[in-house]
């Protein structure tokens, strides 16, 4: 099976935000999340999180990645990534608080045969 992906598609839209003295951080794109103690953790922690998913959706998985990628995550969580951006537009944004971040997706060598 052949997938192509547009270049729009190889951007992935995640969000970190405190959560009752953690931090919480959500790609909307692929419906991953993941939580740590810091915003440099969390955000660490995801991208380790979306880079072994997309890998073993490009292999092991291959067979369903349509399935796969994208899987947007609940409207929510998109809703949220859309207010977190809003705010930060109009609002002066604190050291501490809700912080966008985009992620590539993590491309991996086409199988050999």
């Amino acid at each position: 099976m052949t997938m192509s992906l547009k270049p729009a598609q190889l951007v992935l839209r995640c969000y970190a935000e405190p959560d009752e003295g953690s931090w919480f951080a959500m790609c909307i794109d692929l419906n991953l999340y993941a939580r740590a103690d810091s915003p440099e953790a969390v955000q660490t922690k995801l991208e380790e999180i979306i880079r072994e998913y997309v890998t073993e959706a490009l292999t092991d998985d291959r067979a369903s990645v349509a399935d796969l990628l994208p899987r947007p995550a609940p409207m929510t969580f998109r809703l949220r990534y859309h207010y977190i951006a809003l705010h930060n537009r109009v609002c002066r944004v604190a050291r501490n608080s809700a912080r966008l971040f985009l992620e590539s997706v993590p491309l991996i060598p086409a199988p050999t045969h």
